[in-house]
This record gives structure tokens, C-alpha cells and sequence, in this order.
């Protein structure tokens, strides 16, 4: 038995011994200097995801990316949208590892390229065996020794001499590999040239970002602005290493967006993300594209039938192997009271680019009433600033012994400015020592920009201290909150005070609710020696209503009939 196994390795070290011996007589006997990539260098392959190899700018709020690519559109339903576009990080549903097992069944064609003249050199053809270019057939490519570069793609890419189509239908499985600057040696030793396939499509998803909760219901419909705006192929030229466009078609994409996921209490956004990846070629320009909303409800508006394109600044084309994500963030369009006594929404401020300077938040049109947009700087105080004094009930002309007649109350004016609204009918709280928060909403004066003064017919109104009922109707129009069936104290409503607080924000405003305690006085009294107030807080995103002694100290937000 040891005598035959011996003679079997001595055999099977001969056969191996000959066999080296003829691959290295193969390379060493070529007298023409020439070197054939098929016997001569392993093309190894790895696979590179959507967006591995750089980043997409995005939004403010993404850790220190700038805004490139924003654009603002007034929908015409009083909802506003911001559009963003960033990367998209989401990977493919499969691993490298498993696309590589996918890849045998597969053909794929090597272009050689001279690096310094681009001149094409010859092609293979072969599959991918463990991430291993394997050629097939008989034909090779004979180099002289050089710097060369490789163009490596799959059946889903078509070929014509150097230019290399990919069309949109096959933009999602369509690879396209380079690897350039390769030098290519006579040495006899095998020579290895690693090659990255990417993607030769670009995709995208289009996100939805609101301060309240985006329903199951929304569904929208993304089109091309013409018949011939989206390129139905893409040309990729090997040697030059660029892409061109071709022919446009007409694009109809159905979006349907699930319900968000984001708790009311704790997130200061809702977000879905559309249900599929939209494929297209590279060069596909993004400010081609429109998206109409065809269901759902946001701010109790319908989203229905309201639309944007979709129109970066500056314009955006796609790129291969790039995955973009589209962020339409949707804001409500409140209405600004102007410094000339006009209102008009967020575009007309100069902070919307518009010319006006807005110096209040409307939350009632037909009272003709507007918030300050900042707190009276007077700051933490109280409702009576008196000392020793004992007060009576019925300090207001009319006293509110019920929580459900001082939610109805809508005389805040009247309780600061006319005589007739004080105990002795004679006292203007708003002048008044003895009443330091009425005196700090009376005497309130908008913080303007230098050049721009109080015109028109905004000019001798009184800002006043909002009656606890102007307060409620302020919370279901800013807040959003619900303002039902309030009839006692202590009661906890829920409100979207991110969004609230950024109707004042946008414009330079200060925010009304944050985290933690920040109350705020009402002009109305209970008959009780109490002064209603208001607790908006955003660590349950809720409002508060319940009541203070006349000498607590809480904020002013004063108000305005314009």
C-alpha cells in the first residue's frame, strides 16, 4: 500500500511539474512581447451599493449638510412645501455575496482601452464564476506591455463600437464596471486587476415630512412635465468615459404612501417614504418631474389634486449608481400680519422672499385677530401687582364663575384698554402700575428691522392681553389642539407645538411652547381670586389649561385686533 501511494505522488508531482512547466513556457516562449489578458490577468470583481461612493447634500436639519437643492411651492390648499434632495442610505434588498451567486447566469462583455489615447483594443466575452471573470469562446485581446483601461458590463447594457446604451426598462439590473490606469507588464507571472460594478441606473423615492400625522389614505402621482422630458435611454461612451441622453418619454409612476409611524407626543415630525424605488437613466433631470397628490388629509386640509414639480435650485441631473431621496417636507401655510396693517402668507415676508415685514400670527380672521410674534419683554410677571390689597371678586365688569363661560370669553381688549372692563369703571388696566401684565401687553411694541415702521392701517391699534377664550381659539387654529367641550381646569389637549412654534420661528419670531414649563397669562378671571392660564408644553406636545393666583408670575403673548 506504501509503495502505491508514493508512485501516485511521484506520478501526480510529474503531471503537475509538466503542466507548470508548459503555462511557463506558453508566456516565456511569446517572441512578439505581447501579453493575452485571457491567460495572462484574474479580473476580480467586487459590487458597489446606491450612493457607496460619495454623499448627496441634503437639508439644515442633516448634520452639517448645506442646502443645494431646495425649492418652496405654494400647493394652493394652504399647505406649503420645501423640497430637499439628499442621499438615500437605504442598501439593495440583497447582499453582495448573493448577487454574486446570481451572477454566473449572467453574460458579460471586457472592453480594453489604450489609457492615453482611449483607442479601443479588442473585446471578451465570459460570466462570473466566485467573483471571477471567466472568458468563454476562443477570442482573446493580445496588448503589448502598457497602461490600460477596462469597461466591464452585463447582458442588460447593449453595444454599439464604443457606446454603450442602457435603457430605463432595464436601469435597475444593468452594471457597468471601470477600472482605468492599469499597467499591464510582460512578466511571466499571472497579473491581477480588481474591478467595482455599479449600478448603471440612478433610482429615487420621493419622503413626506409633516408636523402631523401623514395618513394611509395619501397616494400621489408622479409624472414627467411633457411628453418628452424623461429619457427612455441613457450612452454611456466607454472610451470617453461620459454619459448623453437620449429620446424623452412620457412618465406615469404610482406612489402610495403607508401611514406614519412617529409618536404625537414625542416626535417633533411625521415621515413616509413611498412604497417602491422609481428607476431611471443618468442625466434624467429632476426638475422634469411632477408629483400630484391624489389622496389624503394633512392640517384638515385635502391633499387631493395639489401638485409641485419637483425643481431643485440649482437643477440636478441623476447620476449611475446614485439613489437619491426626495424630501417634501409640508408645512402649513399660516397668514402674517404686516407692519402696514395687511396679511398675506409666509412668501409675501421677507423672510419668504417677499418685501413685507410681518409683525404678527393671524389665528382669526373674522375677529381680525393676530398673535405677537415674540413674548413682551417685560417678561416673567404678575397678573396684580399689588401689595396688602384684597381683592373682590368682580375685578372685571362681568365675572366668570364657570371654567365653560371663560372659554366663551372674547372680551381681552376690553379687559385691557376700557375702563368699563375694571371693578370701578374708571381704571385702565393697560396704564395701570397696579397690573403689570396687562401693562406689559398694552404697551407692547413690535420689534422691527431698522427702516421699517408701523404704515397704514395697523397705525394706533392697541395690542391687548388675550382673554382665556382668544387663547382657545389661538390653540385650535395655530395648535392645531382641540378645543371641544372645554369646561374645566386641569384639562390636557393635545397640540402640535413644533409646528406652532415654527410659524413664529420661520419669520424671527420666539418659540411659544418648549420643553418644560413656560405659562402664560389670560385676562380673564374666574371670580375667585384665580386668573386663568395656559401651559403649552412640547414634552407631551400638549396644552394645559389651569388657573394661577393673581401674584404668580407667567409670560405675556400679547395681542392685536388689526
Amino acid at each position: 500500500m506504501k509503495q502505491k501511494t508514493l508512485l501516485t505522488v511521484l506520478l501526480y508531482g510529474i503531471l503537475l511539474s509538466f503542466t507548470v512547466a508548459c503555462s511557463n513556457e506558453d508566456k516565456e516562449n511569446r517572441t512578439d512581447g505581447k501579453v493575452d489578458i485571457t491567460k495572462d490577468i484574474e479580473f476580480r470583481l467586487s459590487f458597489s451599493d446606491y450612493n457607496d461612493e460619495q454623499e448627496i447634500d441634503g437639508t439644515r436639519a442633516v448634520q452639517q449638510e448645506s442646502v443645494k437643492k431646495q425649492e418652496t411651492v405654494d400647493l394652493g390648499n394652504g399647505v406649503l412645501a420645501i423640497v430637499t434632495m439628499q442621499k438615500d442610505t437605504a442598501k439593495t434588498t440583497i447582499s453582495r455575496k448573493e448577487a454574486t451567486r446570481a451572477l454566473p447566469n449572467d453574460t458579460y462583455t471586457m472592453l480594453a482601452y489604450d489609457h492615453a489615447t482611449h483607442a479601443f483594443k479588442g473585446e471578451v466575452t465570459g460570466t462570473v464564476t466566485g467573483s471571477v471573470f471567466q472568458y468563454s469562446g476562443n477570442k482573446g485581446i493580445d496588448l503589448d506591455p502598457g497602461t490600460y483601461d477596462f469597461v466591464l458590463f452585463n447582458s442588460k447594457v447593449s453595444r454599439n463600437g464604443n457606446q454603450l446604451t442602457v435603457t430605463r426598462a432595464d436601469a435597475e439590473t444593468a452594471l457597468i464596471g471601470r477600472t482605468e490606469n492599469v499597467n499591464i507588464t510582460a512578466m511571466p507571472k499571472t497579473q491581477k486587476v480588481n474591478f467595482t460594478m455599479r449600478h448603471a441606473g440612478a433610482r429615487m423615492r420621493i419622503k413626506l415630512t409633516g408636523y402631523m400625522p401623514i395618513l394611509a389614505s395619501t397616494a400621489a402621482t408622479l409624472t414627467s412635465t411633457s411628453a418628452t422630458a424623461i429619457p427612455t435611454s441613457s450612452v454611456y461612451d466607454a472610451s470617453a468615459n461620459t454619459w448623453n441622453a437620449m429620446s424623452g418619454a412620457t412618465v406615469t409612476e404610482q406612489l402610495v404612501y403607508p401611514a406614519s409611524t412617529e409618536t404625537d407626543y414625542i416626535s417633533p415630525t411625521h415621515t413616509s417614504i413611498n412604497n417602491k424605488h422609481l428607476y431611471f437613466v443618468p442625466t434624467t433631470d429632476v426638475a422634469k418631474l411632477k408629483l400630484t397628490f391624489t389622496g389624503g388629509m394633512l392640517y384638515k386640509m385635502n391633499m387631493s389634486g395639489a401638485s409641485l414639480v419637483l425643481k431643485p435650485t440649482p437643477t440636478l441631473t441623476m447620476e449611475a449608481n446614485h439613489s437619491y431621496l426626495v424630501n417634501v417636507k409640508l408645512m402649513y401655510n399660516y397668514l402674517y400680519l404686516m407692519s402696514d396693517g395687511t396679511t398675506g402668507f409666509f412668501q409675501e415676508t421677507t423672510y419668504g422672499g417677499g418685501e413685507k415685514t410681518p409683525i404678527g400670527l393671524v389665528f382669526s380672521q373674522s375677529r381680525h385677530l393676530a398673535m405677537a410674534l415674540k413674548d413682551s419683554p417685560y417678561g416673567h410677571i404678575p397678573w396684580d401687582g399689588s401689595t396688602g390689597w384684597q381683592p373682590t371678586p368682580g375685578d372685571n365688569t362681568t365675572v366668570f364663575y364657570t371654567p365653560t363661560d371663560m372659554f366663551n370669553d372674547m372680551d381681552g381688549y376690553k379687559w385691557t384698554w376700557d375702563p368699563n372692563g375694571t371693578y370701578d369703571h374708571t381704571t385702565i388696566k393697560a396704564n395701570s402700575s397696579r397690573y403689570p401684565a396687562f401693562y406689559a401687553a398694552g404697551h407692547y411694541t413690535p420689534t422691527l428691522p431698522t427702516g421699517v415702521n408701523l404704515t397704514g392701517s395697523i397705525v394706533g391699534k392697541h395690542w391687548h392681553l388675550p382673554s382665556h377664550g382668544e387663547w382657545k381659539l389661538a390653540v385650535g387654529a395655530l395648535g392645531f389642539g382641540d378645543i371641544s367641550n372645554l369646561n374645566a381646569y386641569n384639562i390636557n389637549r393635545l397640540i402640535y407645538g413644533y409646528l406652532w412654534d415654527i410659524a413664529f420661528t420661520q419669520v424671527g419670531g420666539d418659540v411659544l411652547c418648549r420643553y418644560g414649563t413656560k405659562r402664560y397669562w389670560t385676562s380673564t378671571e374666574d371670580g375667585h381670586y384665580n386668573i386663568p392660564i395656559l401651559e403649552p408644553n412640547l414634552t407631551y406636545m400638549r396644552m394645559l389649561w389651569t388657573a394661577d393666583t393673581r401674584t404668580g408670575s407667567n409670560y405675556i403673548r400679547p395681542v392685536i385686533i388689526y
